[in-house]
Parts: structure tokens; C-alpha cells; sequence
């Protein structure tokens, strides 16, 4: 209501085409103002709010995917100590290598890549 009330006096009082741009920009700006500080005590009240049930959900979520990431990551680990085994010098703890030469079996992969 007090949106239209504003839109009403705009046309009312304003005169010129840039009044009229000056006046809707103010509007707007304020609105957005409005708009923002409403979205934040709203984000604020759910989180506040949030069912602790759903919080130990997503954090099973979150530890499953790690678990998941990590299960890929060594299998990923695995599989270059096999291929690069007497190509390399590994490090597990950083889990990092230095190549010392390229594998023969790599040279036969980037012609078939």
C-alpha cells in the first residue's frame, strides 16, 4: 500500500521526465534497502531456528562425501604407485612423487589417447 502511495505522489509531483527517473531510482534504492535487511534477519531467524536434526543430516552428508573424496583420492593414489613404480620416487606422507623417467606403458597410452 505504501508502495502505491509512493508511485501516486511520484507521478504527482514530479513534472519532468528526469524528476520522474530521479524519483523512481530514490525509490528503488530504498526498496532494495528494505529488501536486503528483510532477506538477513529472515537468513538470520532460519539458521537461529534451523531443526538440529537437520544440521546433524547435512553434516553426515558433508562427512560421506569427504569419506567418499578420500576413498576416490586413494584409489586414484593406488593406481599411479602401480603404473609409475619403477618410474618414480614416491612421498605418501604428501602424497607426492618426482618422475624420473616416463613409463614405457604411458608412451603406448598417449598414442592410443
Amino acid at each position: 500500500m505504501d508502495f502505491e502511495k509512493r508511485i501516486l505522489a511520484i507521478y504527482q509531483e514530479c513534472r519532468t521526465s528526469d524528476e520522474i527517473d530521479a524519483a523512481f531510482r530514490k525509490l528503488q534504492d530504498e526498496m532494495d534497502e528494505g529488501i536486503r535487511t528483510r532477506m538477513d534477519d529472515t537468513r538470520q531467524k532460519l539458521f537461529e531456528h534451523f531443526d538440529e536434526d537437520v544440521h546433524q543430516r547435512l553434516r553426515l552428508q558433508l562427512a560421506d562425501a569427504k569419506a567418499q573424496l578420500d576413498r576416490v583420492g586413494q584409489r586414484f593414489w593406488s593406481l599411479t604407485r602401480f603404473v609409475l613404480h619403477d618410474n618414480a620416487r614416491f612421498d605418501d606422507a604428501a602424497l607426492a612423487f618426482d618422475l624420473d623417467r616416463p613409463p614405457q606403458s604411458a608412451l603406448k597410452w598417449a598414442v592410443i589417447i
